[in-house]
């Protein structure tokens, strides 16, 4: 389901920004015309593009006596967009950005949008101030659109598997050595050849009756299992998504970090420029760091809704117990369910340093990998790479799938 996040720019708040539904309208107009056509987006409806744009000429009339205004219908796999008055609307969609613009009433229907503004100069947008109904005064707006990657997207990497809640107890299904683990068949490089298929691993013997292990899946049954289990995880993962909120640390998980506290007194990571709680400019605080229990940083969710929140430092695998971060009280073990017998024993660790997440690969056999949004496709690490983590960010654990979400503000 695609996301669509709208913000005011406040500014002087010179003109109205509208939403209703999936219609979106702003306008610098005054007079009766002006008024009128505000009436009217407040009760338009949740209607298609087609239905709105052509209420809209019977409804007000769209000439100079109005001003300028821009209308947008935010539909999942297009922006249609209605600009008058010479208002210098950009739109970006696949790198590119049009300027829509122009004497008397333009039109431009923009497939695959991901974002849309109209911004003043000097004015800044506050995500905290996201506009989900009503009218609000503002100088410029800005819409961010976010959508689940497409299936096509997701064929090549790792194929999803449903995961149980991570819990200290889970009972490994797979192999008790990484020895015995088979490596699966890589991610492809871009532009390189197909590689060559995996061998198929012997059947592991399973601790209590269960079926053996299957081989590695060929690339048509993971597109399949991508296509129907990643949808719902980066659905999850977007503005305005079902979104977890992370739980509190207890008092073995609290980890003490220097930083500032806004005038409200919440307390920061000292690099942002608003505060993550209630979105007061940072400038307001007295600049004196302070040391803190250190709030959870995010949540881990993985594809079957599951979720752990990131308190402290986490070790991720089918059976990480023993590592000996987790022995010496460093992190937490989070062992994995292993249905598709792709995890090593110590995988992958999702590090917390200061106020800054970091997902580390762990010499395991079948790859941690970032998907990479710009390029569309998905980056193995090195054994001991680190990358950081920001809000959103698709990581995979062999063929096991997971999205990092933060309520913390981006710097």
């Amino acid at each position: 389901m695609t996301a669509h996040v709208v913000i005011p720019h406040h500014g002087a708040g010179t003109g109205r920004l509208v939403r209703q539904g999936r219609t979106v309208l702003f306008t610098t107009g005054e007079g009766p015309a002006t008024a009128a056509l505000v009436g009217w987006c407040r009760f338009v409806g949740d209607r298609s593009a087609a239905e709105v744009l052509a209420d809209l000429g019977r409804a007000v009339d769209t000439g100079p006596s109005v001003g300028p205004f821009v209308l947008l219908v935010l539909d999942d796999d297009a922006v249609e967009v209605a600009v008058s008055g010479g208002l210098p609307l950009a739109v970006r969609a696949g790198g590119s950005v049009e300027v829509v613009a122009g004497d008397g009433l333009v039109r431009r229907r923009v497939a695959a949008a991901d974002g849309v503004w109209l911004v003043p100069d000097g004015s800044v947008a506050d995500p905290l101030l996201e506009l989900e109904r009503g009218v609000v005064a503002a100088a410029g707006f800005e819409v961010r659109i976010s959508r689940p990657a497409p299936a096509a997207a997701w064929a090549s990497p790792p194929a999803v598997a449903a995961v149980s809640a991570p819990t200290p107890d889970v009972v490994s299904l797979t192999a008790p050595d990484d020895e015995d683990l088979p490596p699966v068949e890589p991610l492809p490089v871009v532009a390189a050849p197909a590689p060559e298929p995996a061998p198929a691993p012997e059947p592991a013997p399973a601790p209590e009756p269960a079926p053996a292990p299957e081989p590695a899946p060929a690339p048509e049954p993971a597109a399949a299992a991508v296509a129907a289990a990643v949808p719902d995880a980066v659905a999850s993962a977007v503005p305005g998504g079902s979104i977890v909120e992370p739980i509190e640390p207890t008092e073995d998980e609290q980890v003490h970090v220097q930083g500032l506290r806004c005038s409200r007194d919440h307390f920061n990571d000292p690099r942002v420029r608003y505060c993550a709680v209630c979105g007061i400019a940072m400038h307001q605080a007295s600049f004196i760091l302070e040391e803190e229990v250190r709030p959870p940083l995010g949540v881990l969710t993985f594809s079957d809704g599951s979720h752990r929140s990131l308190a402290r430092t986490i070790v991720l695998g089918r059976d990480p117990v023993d590592d000996p971060a987790v022995l010496r009280g460093e992190a937490t073990a989070v062992p994995l369910v292993d249905v598709t017998n792709t995890l090593s024993r110590v995988h992958a660790e999702i590090r917390l340093v200061g106020w800054d997440v970091l997902i580390v690969d762990r010499g395991s056999t079948n790859g941690t990998y970032v998907w990479d949004e710009a390029r569309r496709a998905w980056d193995r690490l090195g054994v001991d790479q680190q990358r950081a983590l920001l809000p959103g960010t698709h990581v995979a654990f062999g063929r096991q799938a997971a999205t990092f979400e933060s309520p913390l503000r981006q710097r």
